[in-house]
C-alpha cells in the first residue's frame, strides 16, 4: 500500500491535477438491461462489467475508482491502465497523463493508493475530482519514472506467473477428480439409488448413507476466547478460540452468507452456525470429501432463492454413485502431493508479494 506520508519524503512531489487531464466528461454509464454487448470492453470502478456495442475512448488511459472501489483494501487496487476502444461508466476517472508523465509509471503508483484521506461520504464512500486532483505523485524526471516502472513490471511479472501456477494447480486437482470420478451426482441421476453398479466396489445410493452433515454450533465473538482453535463460518475462519468443537480433518459447507463455499481443515475446529459441517465420515477419506463438494451443484439445492441457505435435509436424499475407500485413497494421496507443490508457490508468492511492496515503497520514497 502506498500513503500521502510515504510518498512525500520524495524529493519531487506534485499533485495529480497538475499532471493529468481528467476527461470524466466522456463518460456515460448504461444500465446492464439496456446495455447491447458488442465488441468493445465496458469499465467501472474495479475493472470490465461486461461488453458493450459502441466505444468512448480509443487511447491509452488510467481509470481510478471513484466509488465502489477497494478503498479499504487498496492492495486489491484502485487504479488500472486501459488502452484501444473502450467505454467507461461513471464508476471510475478517467486519467490522461500530460507531458512528461509516463502512464505506466502513473498506474504503479495509483494502483494501491490509499486514497480514505481524499475520500467523502459516511455510508458510500467517494473520490471525488477535486478530492483526486489533491492527491500527491512523486515525479522524477521521465527517464527515472520508465525505468522504476519496468522494475515494478518485472516483480509484478513474478508474482503473477505464481499465482497462475497456483491457479493451475487447482485446476489439475479437478482435473484428477472428474478423471477418476466424473460427475457422481449428475451419473446418479441416470440411475436408481440402489440399483447394483457395474463398476467393482462402487455403489448407488444417498449421499446421507456415506457422509453426516451437521448445522454448526452458534459463538458470538463476545464468546470467544483466543487461541489456537479456528472458528469457521461460511466465509472462512473468522477468528480464533480456545476450545475445539470437533476433531480434524473436517470438511464444511457455507450455510448462510457464503452459502456453499467449501472449506477442508486438517487441524481441530469450530464449525460456526452458517456452516453445516460433516459430523461423521463413515470411513469415506476427508480429501476425497472436500473435492466431491467443490464439484458439488451445491445451488441446485439451496432451500430459498429469495434468502439463500442450505439445509442438510435437502442434501441427505441426493443420490450418488460413491467410489470404494481404495479409490479414494489413491485420489487422496495424488492431490496431497499437488497441494504441497501448491503450498510451496503460494510460499513464494507471499515473499514476492512482500518483495514487490518493499520495491514500490522504496521506488516512491526516491530510494530506488
Amino acid at each position: 500500500m502506498i500513503t500521502r506520508d510515504m510518498v512525500r519524503q520524495h524529493p519531487e512531489v506534485a499533485v495529480l491535477g497538475d499532471v493529468v487531464e481528467f476527461l470524466d466528461h466522456k463518460r456515460k454509464p448504461v444500465k446492464k438491461s439496456d446495455r447491447k454487448e458488442g465488441p468493445y470492453p465496458y469499465f467501472g470502478a474495479n475493472g470490465p462489467q461486461g461488453t458493450i456495442d459502441g466505444f468512448l475512448f480509443d487511447e491509452p488511459l488510467l481509470l481510478l475508482a471513484e466509488d465502489g472501489g477497494h478503498f479499504e483494501n487498496p492492495d486489491r487496487g484502485v487504479a488500472y491502465q486501459i488502452a484501444g476502444k473502450s467505454w467507461v461508466n461513471n464508476h471510475a476517472h478517467v486519467l490522461r497523463p500530460k507531458e512528461h508523465l509516463h502512464l505506466p509509471y502513473l498506474t504503479r503508483v495509483l494502483e494501491n493508493y490509499d486514497l480514505r484521506p481524499y475520500l467523502t461520504g459516511t455510508t458510500r464512500w467517494k473520490l471525488t475530482k477535486s478530492g483526486a486532483s489533491e492527491i500527491p505523485i512523486p515525479l522524477p524526471p521521465l527517464e527515472e519514472q520508465k525505468r522504476i516502472a519496468a522494475i515494478l513490471d518485472q516483480a509484478d511479472a513474478l508474482r503473477r506467473l505464481r499465482q497462475r501456477a497456483i491457479d493451475r494447480l487447482d485446476t489439475l486437482a479437478q482435473s484428477i477428480f472428474f478423471e477418476m470420478f466424473g460427475d457422481p451426482v449428475s451419473a446418479a441421476r441416470r440411475d436408481n439409488v440402489g440399483r447394483r453398479e457395474t463398476r467393482p466396489g462402487w455403489i448407488s445410493c444417498k449421499l446421507g448413507d456415506q457422509i453426516v452433515l451437521q448445522r454448526g454450533k452458534d459463538i458470538t465473538k463476545k464468546e470467544v476466547v483466543d487461541g489456537p482453535i479456528p472458528v469457521i463460518s461460511s466465509g472462512g475462519i473468522s477468528y480464533h478460540h480456545n476450545e475445539a468443537f470437533v476433531s480434524g480433518p473436517g470438511v464444511l459447507l457455507g450455510r448462510k452468507g457464503s452459502v456453499g463455499k467449501v472449506h477442508f481443515v486438517e487441524t481441530d475446529y469450530w464449525p460456526h452456525d452458517t456452516t453445516l459441517y460433516v459430523k461423521d465420515f463413515r470411513s469415506n477419506d476427508p480429501r476425497f470429501v472436500y473435492h466431491f463438494f467443490k464439484q458439488f451443484p451445491i445451488a441446485r439445492f439451496e432451500a430459498s432463492a429469495a434468502n439463500p441457505s442450505l439445509n442438510r435435509n435437502n442434501l441427505h436424499p441426493v443420490p450418488v454413485r460413491w467410489p470404494p475407500n481404495e479409490m479414494q485413497s489413491r485420489f487422496s494421496a495424488l492431490v496431497t502431493t499437488v497441494e504441497g507443490h501448491a503450498k510451496r508457490l503460494s510460499s513464494e508468492l507471499t515473499i514476492l508479494n512482500t518483495l514487490f511492496a518493499s520495491v514500490q515503497q522504496r521506488a516512491f520514497r526516491g530510494e530506488l
